[in-house]
């Protein structure tokens, strides 16, 4: 039977539109890697999205210490501080036999009652502000005030503060909503996590041995990368909103104070290992990748905190349904670096696509992503010879004064020793450009004839949605700090990239819990879900 003409045009007109909506969706969900050549952003959300009329943007968080925490600082000797906020808690990850052997052989002394590298303290100051003491770093000389939209008021000290296991689950359980932790990247990337792991200590982190240690019954739990759990206690005025336990232990006990222990979050600890570029500038070139696993672990949608309804009646009305939904999501705290040993530009480039790439795919406007910038070596590190070293009595080597010594000391012994440690500030200043323009929906990112970027425009009189938010990534910048210790290498077998623990890793998690308070009351004060910083 003949298929009237009429009918065989509608046919091929709804085939043809099924396949522009299919591409267009299959589009949005990948990296977004279009030839340059192409319409700039607004003319391809234009065509996607007739009728968009305005862009919705993160807003700015406007906050100075978010840019200078870190920065304008020396290390200062303080043996009180690492009796304090060192490992005192139990180690949850043990070192390895090798470093046993050496490093793990100190004895402490009069002079040093602790491993050395673990004495110094970090005190941050503005360089208008010399006079500030270190006793005043420790006290919070200066506290933040802020205003209507989230502005700090007469900061003029950044302090970067220790995280404390107390302190930082508040922060994260109850004012920031977090119930993911991931981290992943290079080797280095895996030592702030263990830092991380050791800073709580086995009263605050559970080791997930077995399948059935695994109480909670988020299936995240039972991933093979997904090794530790952290513990927080849930204060009771949040723990009066939850409506849903899958992260949550509920364990309302009676102690023997007959006084009632409340629930305890459960938060899954991420942690895997996946670095590109080249181990020398002539070797093979490694592929910076992203596992499936881990791209499950940050699509899962946790549950809301609260209802739609219970959190626009909280809120007083005072913004969109839409925008509580999200502000009451449960979100994931995630800490990337895409590795130490990169020779190429326009490798490092790419592979810095392919992570901006990864959070427009998951798009998740709440979740705060953080680049760990890249921290350089020390060319011919303490000890220089291992065997014949006094273990027992440790290294007592002190961190450089400033960047300018750091340079210096480069430059004598010949640059970064073959592993282009020299260019790392650059690569450094590409990734923050590169995030920037990431952040900043009217740009986007164009690199080597590829351009990527966040198509987030919304018809006239939509009701924002989730969809409509923009991806958000903050930078840890901890080359400033970190440059500066040429102390506490590992220097076993000539390596003088990695460090021990405790030592300078410590302080990227103190400068992640700063930068986290900071955030967290720019958020509040400026009632936003997420900011570019």
């Amino acid at each position: 039977m003949r298929v009237p003409p009429r009918i065989q045009i509608m046919t091929r007109v709804l085939v043809t539109v099924l396949f522009v909506s299919s591409f267009m969706a299959s589009r949005n969900r990948l990296f977004l890697l279009i030839p340059s050549e192409s319409p700039p952003s607004s003319s391809l959300s234009a065509m996607a999205h007739p009728r968009a009329e305005r862009k919705i943007s993160a807003p700015p968080c406007n906050s100075t210490a978010l840019r200078q925490l870190g920065k304008h600082g020396r290390w200062v000797q303080d043996w009180n501080f690492v009796r304090q906020y060192g490992y005192t808690r139990g180690d949850v990850v043990q070192s390895g036999p090798l470093i046993k052997g050496t490093h793990g052989q100190f004895r402490p002394s009069p002079d040093a009652p602790f491993p050395w590298p673990s004495s110094w303290r970090w005190v941050g100051r503005e360089p208008e502000w010399q006079h500030v003491t270190a006793d005043m770093a420790m006290n919070g000389a200066l506290t933040t005030n802020y205003n209507n939209n989230g502005r700090d008021n007469n900061r003029l000290f950044y302090p970067v503060d220790p995280m404390t296991p107390r302190n930082m689950c508040h922060l994260l359980v109850n004012q920031l909503n977090v119930r993911k932790i991931a981290f992943y990247g290079d080797s280095l990337t895996m030592q702030q996590a263990d830092s991380f792991l050791n800073l709580f200590g086995s009263s605050y982190i559970e080791t997930l041995s077995s399948f059935s240690s695994k109480s909670p019954s988020s299936p995240l739990f039972s991933m093979e990368q997904v090794k530790y759990s952290l513990n927080c206690p849930q204060s009771p005025a949040m723990e009066s909103l939850h409506h849903s336990r899958h992260t949550a232990k509920s364990i309302h006990t009676t102690n023997k104070n007959n006084s009632t222990t409340h629930s305890t979050i459960s938060i899954p600890i991420f942690m895997q290992k996946e670095s590109g570029g080249q181990a020398f500038p002539h070797s093979p070139r490694t592929d910076f990748e992203f596992s499936m696993e881990f791209h499950y672990f940050l699509t899962v949608n946790p549950s809301p905190i609260v209802s739609e309804e219970e959190a626009v009646e909280e809120n007083n009305n005072h913004e969109t349904q839409s925008q509580n939904q999200i502000r009451h999501h449960h979100k994931s705290l995630v800490i990337f670096n895409i590795g130490a040993h990169y020779h190429n530009t326009t490798w490092y480039e790419q592979d810095m696509l392919k992570l901006l790439g990864l959070l427009k795919d998951v798009g998740h406007p709440d979740d705060l992503y953080f680049f760990r910038t890249n921290v350089p070596g020390h060319v011919h590190c303490q000890p220089t010879s291992p065997q014949t070293f006094d273990w027992k009595r440790g290294t007592r080597e002190i961190p450089h004064r400033d960047l300018d010594e750091f340079r210096n000391s480069l430059e004598k012994k010949g640059g970064g020793g073959g592993h282009d440690w020299e260019k790392f500030p650059t690569w450094n200043e590409i990734s923050k450009d590169m995030i920037r323009q990431f952040n900043n929906v009217d740009k986007g990112v164009e690199r080597d004839g590829l351009w990527m970027g966040q198509t987030a425009e919304l018809s006239s009189g939509t009701m924002l949605s989730p969809s409509s938010l923009p991806i958000v990534m903050h930078v840890l910048d901890v080359f400033d700090m970190t440059a500066l210790r040429r102390d506490g290498h590992n220097a076993l077998k000539g390596d003088c990239l990695h460090y021990v623990l405790p030592g300078p890793p410590d302080w990227w998690n103190h400068l992640l819990y700063s930068y986290l308070r900071e955030l967290s009351g720019v958020l509040r004060g400026g009632g936003f879900v997420n900011c570019r910083p």
